[in-house]
């Protein structure tokens, strides 16, 4: 029975390498495997005994070859054209004895090709795109409004559509639903791969001394490319709507938005990332000898944001510049903070006068990029920390509790800021930290009441990151927040 089976299989593969040059003269030609096989049954079967079924063993032979043959047109043959031809010829044989079920295996054939052409030029481009990010030879393109691009959006598109279309023109609406899937899945692991590159860029550019410059600028392309690619999903799924109608669809294109969303974020996490790296020693030195003298190293801080935000401004897409200028506040802000809890005794009142007058400059730079009303709820924490910074040590609750309502207790860094101060010493601040601990116990500040910020580990609305800094006072990684009374 191998040996038949084998003998069956060679006969089509013969005959299909005489004629795939031609894939209807394919089709055609395997009108000897009918004849045959009607020969076979006629003068073959009978000279068996009738248990062995050699009639259903020869039909099943044939018509597995028949299949194979239909494998390998499709595996040869991935031109859109050819997809649509198919499907027609088979169509219409499809009425034979030995073609019977030959349209399904085409179906499943034809939606594994696209697949795999689909997979390989995605990783193509992909392995492309990062060479061209991690390099970084030249200076990234600019679009018609001064903002920085990558191809890989663009040319994205082009091959998902023309893969989509492959697809449709199967003429069976399964083959496109797979494609679509299958794409959703190669664009999905797209993102997780940039998202790793910028990971392992940013740990290169401040830990390796000869890496690339240019690391900011295709930070704020690549950010600019997932618009593009948001766009792109967007206006496919509409223009698809009836095609792919169905939830699990539509939460697969809402997943590949969020993703391309993430990866922006990711890329302006970056550009802050690079502004904190750069202000670093400047950042150590705040609240020095010389910052006491009034010279001290907040201006060289606001100037380098400057001018990372500046180029931002035109080369990064407005949506997220806002977000970067938030975020490189935010940082600013923790940064400050963590010097400020871990200063020495601060010479009160000047000490108030000076870090009141750093906290206008923060605000007078960061007004150029942040809407005046959003900035001021943003720096208002700013400005009740000064208030217990200078207040008299009997009227500290006041302001906290100003404070408190506000932002949360925060009594881990509310008693390190104290502890700063000069005209304060251990008794007196161990005292308010006991009275204002009686009256959270009173009135206690519950969950939804406001809108909080970590420092000492209290339990906070927003989700945070913290960063260790005296004993256990914790900074957030998202400090600021508008009020959302005024959001």
């Amino acid at each position: 029975m191998t040996r038949l089976q084998e003998s069956v299989t060679t006969r089509f593969t013969d005959s299909y390498e005489r004629t795939k040059q031609d894939a209807a003269l394919v089709l055609q030609n395997t009108g000897w495997a009918q004849q045959e096989l009607e020969k076979l049954q006629r003068d073959v079967v009978p000279q068996f005994p009738s248990h062995w079924d050699m009639a259903a063993f020869f039909q099943q032979a044939y018509q597995q070859g028949i299949a194979e043959t239909i494998r390998r047109l499709v595996d040869d043959n991935s031109d859109p054209e050819f997809f649509e031809f198919l499907a027609g010829e088979l169509k219409q044989w499809s009425t034979q004895e030995l073609f019977v079920g030959t349209y399904d295996i085409l179906v499943q054939q034809s939606a594994a090709s696209i697949v795999r052409r689909l997979e390989e030029w995605c990783t193509n481009l992909m392995n492309d795109e990062v060479k061209t990010f991690t390099t970084r030879d030249v200076e990234p393109d600019t679009d018609a409004d001064g903002q920085y691009s990558m191809h890989g959006a663009v040319i994205l598109a082009q091959i998902i559509n023309q893969h989509a279309e492959f697809a449709l023109q199967c003429a069976d609406r399964a083959v496109f639903v797979q494609v679509v899937i299958e794409s959703v899945d190669v664009l999905l692991r797209m993102q997780t791969r940039w998202i790793n590159v910028l990971d392992t860029e940013f740990v290169r550019s401040t830990t390796e001394p000869d890496i690339p410059g240019g690391l900011m600028e295709y930070a704020d392309a690549l950010a600019n490319d997932q618009i593009r690619s948001a766009d792109f999903v967007s206006a496919f799924q509409s223009r698809h709507a009836s095609r792919l109608s169905t939830d699990l669809l539509a939460a697969r294109f809402a997943q590949l938005r969020a993703g391309y969303t993430t990866v922006a974020h990711h890329c302006t996490r970056l550009v802050v990332q690079l502004i904190m790296h750069d202000v670093s020693s400047a950042a150590k030195s705040l609240f020095n000898s010389a910052w006491a003298d009034g010279a001290g190293s907040l201006p060289q801080i606001l100037e380098t944001a400057r001018d990372y935000l500046d180029e931002c401004a035109v080369t990064l897409h407005p949506t997220f510049f806002n977000q970067l200028a938030r975020e490189t506040l935010n940082e600013t802000l923790i940064a400050y903070l963590h010097r400020l809890i871990r200063a020495k005794k601060l010479k009160i009142p000047r000490a108030v006068e000076l870090v009141r007058g750093d906290v206008e400059r923060i605000r007078q730079r960061f007004a150029s990029w942040i809407p005046r009303e959003e900035l001021e709820h943003r720096m208002e924490v700013m400005d009740h920390i000064v208030g217990i910074l200078g207040i008299s040590k009997n009227l500290v609750f006041l302001e906290f509790w100003r404070f408190a309502k506000v932002h949360g207790p925060n009594l881990g860094f509310v008693e390190a800021l104290l502890k700063t101060r000069d005209d304060l010493d251990w008794m007196d601040v161990s005292k308010i930290m006991q009275s204002l601990k009686k009256k959270l116990e009173a009135e206690p500040i519950v969950d939804g009441e406001c809108s909080h910020f970590v420092f000492g580990g209290q339990r906070s609305n927003m989700l945070v990151d913290g960063t260790s800094v005296v004993k256990r006072v914790k900074l957030p990684r998202t400090l600021l927040a508008p009020r959302a009374a005024s959001s």
